[in-house]
């Protein structure tokens, strides 16, 4: 990363979109304090991010990733790992119906006492994907991030996390960082940044970007043009 300034700002959801290896993934890791920038400050309210206890800070920071890790327990269990509480079944279903997991995780036979397999191996990935938002969700954290935390689940399940993003009541009580390649997620966002090699080339919301014509409207063509 190089020179990259940008600010979050409460209720509001922040899309961050480029090629592969322009630094998304590591913007994440750094707001979630897994390793430490070696230049420049990460400040939270104002203060810097390491002066943070590592527990509280990960009560408020919630993050979802491609690959999500679960464990050899029930579909309840994993949704309530890591809890500094017993969540009860009511809160644990609703957030399942959010993240899209309730529908297949009603299916099975056992329910959300259903085994998933050592890392979830017994489910395909967007089955863990939404498992692993409804995780995060139930933690009610301030700041979400999604670091293409979608990319595997289908259409309609897409659909269901773009409306947990925009359309929630709940939205307004949480700061989101999107990290994505599925454009359709991330247009209506508040806040568009384009990363180029480390730095931030454009930014702006969508119609902007799209009249400036620049890197973001060549990448938003080049997704919707047909295959050969």
């Amino acid at each position: 990363l190089q020179g990259l300034t940008f600010t979050l700002h409460p209720g509001t959801v922040t899309a961050l979109v480029g090629p592969n290896g322009s630094g998304k993934s590591t913007v994440a890791a750094l707001l979630q304090n897994l390793y430490q920038p070696t230049g420049g400050q990460l400040l939270l309210d104002g203060q810097c991010l390491v002066q943070y206890d590592h527990h509280y800070l990960h009560t408020q920071v919630a993050a979802v990733g491609q690959e999500p890790l679960l464990f050899g327990r029930s579909f309840r269990e994993n949704i309530a790992y890591g809890l500094n509480r017993t969540p009860t079944m009511e809160e644990i279903t609703a957030v399942a119906v959010e993240s899209g997991a309730h529908d297949f995780i009603s299916g099975f036979p056992q329910g959300y006492d259903t085994e998933v397999g050592e890392t979830g191996n017994q489910l395909s990935g967007g089955q863990r994907q939404a498992v692993a938002l409804a995780r995060a969700l139930i933690r009610k954290p301030l700041l979400l991030i999604l670091d293409d935390a979608t990319s595997a689940l289908d259409a309609g399940n897409q659909l269901r996390v773009q409306r947990l993003l925009y359309e929630s009541p709940k939205r307004a009580s949480r700061t989101v960082l999107l990290i994505t390649q599925q454009l359709s997620l991330a247009e209506q966002a508040h806040h568009i940044l384009f990363l180029r090699e480390g730095s931030v080339g454009e930014q702006g919301t969508h119609l902007q970007l799209m009249k400036r014509g620049g890197c973001y409207r060549a990448m938003v063509e080049a997704l919707a043009a047909p295959a050969d």
